[in-house]
C-alpha cells in the first residue's frame, strides 16, 4: 500500500478517536449538570488553553499560541519544561473534585486534553446559564490561567511574578466573586506568593474584557495564577501541595458565594 495512503489513514484513525474522546468527555460532564437541590450556586469550570493527549503526551495547544516555556541554564541545556494548559487542569479538576464532595454542581467547559476553542466554551455555558437560572440557581463562572511575558518559549525565564484576578469593565457582580477569590487566596498561600490588585475603582480586581468572562451571561472571575515564565513561580505552579492550595482557595470562594451571591 502507497505509504500516503497509509499516513493518511493513520491521521483519518487518530482524528475519529480524538471525537469520540470528545463526546465521552462531554457525557461526562454531563453526570454534574444535575445540581443538588440544596445548594443554591452552580459552577462553570474553564481551564485555559489546551491539555497534554493521553496516549502520545503531545501538549495539544497549537504551536503557534505557545502556552508553554522551557527553561535553560548559561549553557543552554534544559532545566524544566511548564505547560500552562496542563497546570490549569490539574488545578481545575482538583477543584472540581473538591466541589463534587461538597455537593455543589458543577459543569466543566474544557475538555480534558483538546483545546475546545473559546466559542464552544461560552456557548456550552450560556446553555447551562440558560437552563439553570429559571430553575432557581445562581450560576457562576470560575476560569484558570496562568501569565506570560512574550512569546518566547524558552530562555532563562522572566521578571514578573504575581497573581491576578480578572473581571469585566464596570462595577458588576463579578466584582464580589473576585474579590472573594483575592482575599482567599490571599489567606491560604499569600505567604507564599506576590498578589497584586487594581485598587483604583475600591475592590481587588483588575479589569479587561476577555471572551470567557465578557461573552458569557453569568458573573465570572478569571485568574492569572503567576507567570509560568517565571522561573520561581514555574516551580510552585508544578507543585501538588501549591495546586492544592490554588484549588482549596477557589472552592473557598464558592463557598462564600453559596453565601453572600
Amino acid at each position: 500500500m502507497d505509504k500516503n495512503i497509509i499516513n493518511q489513514t493513520i491521521n483519518d484513525l487518530q482524528q475519529r478517536l480524538d471525537s469520540l474522546q470528545s463526546d465521552l468527555q462531554n457525557l461526562k460532564n454531563q453526570v454534574n449538570e444535575a445540581p443538588p437541590a440544596d445548594r443554591k450556586v452552580f459552577v462553570l469550570v474553564d481551564a485555559g488553553h489546551g491539555g497534554n493527549h493521553p496516549d502520545t503526551g503531545a501538549y495539544m495547544t497549537p504551536p503557534h499560541i505557545g502556552k508553554k516555556y522551557i527553561f535553560t541554564d548559561n549553557s543552554g541545556k534544559a532545566i524544566l519544561e511548564i505547560r500552562e494548559g496542563e497546570v490549569n487542569r490539574i488545578i481545575a479538576n482538583k477543584f472540581c473534585e473538591m466541589l463534587a464532595s461538597a455537593g455543589f454542581g458543577y459543569k466543566k467547559i474544557y475538555h480534558e486534553y483538546l483545546d475546545n476553542s473559546l466559542d464552544d466554551r461560552v456557548r456550552a455555558a450560556n446553555a447551562t446559564f440558560d437552563q439553570l437560572t429559571p430553575q432557581g440557581k445562581k450560576v457562576i463562572l470560575l476560569s484558570f490561567h496562568s501569565n506570560a511575558i512574550g512569546m518566547n518559549q524558552s530562555g532563562k525565564g522572566e521578571a514578573p511574578n504575581f497573581w491576578s484576578v480578572w473581571t469585566t469593565k464596570g462595577s458588576t457582580t463579578s466584582d464580589k466573586i473576585a474579590d472573594a477569590w483575592y482575599l482567599k487566596t490571599k489567606e491560604i498561600v499569600g505567604s507564599k506568593i506576590r498578589i497584586e490588585q487594581q485598587a483604583s475603582d475600591g475592590d481587588f480586581d483588575y479589569e479587561a474584557n476577555f471572551k470567557i468572562i465578557y461573552q458569557t451571561k453569568m458573573p465570572a472571575a478569571l485568574v492569572e495564577n503567576l507567570f509560568f515564565t517565571n522561573l520561581a513561580n514555574a516551580r510552585l505552579l508544578l507543585d501538588n501541595e501549591y495546586q492544592t492550595q490554588s484549588a482549596q482557595a477557589a472552592f473557598e470562594t464558592v463557598k462564600w458565594c453559596e453565601d453572600n451571591l
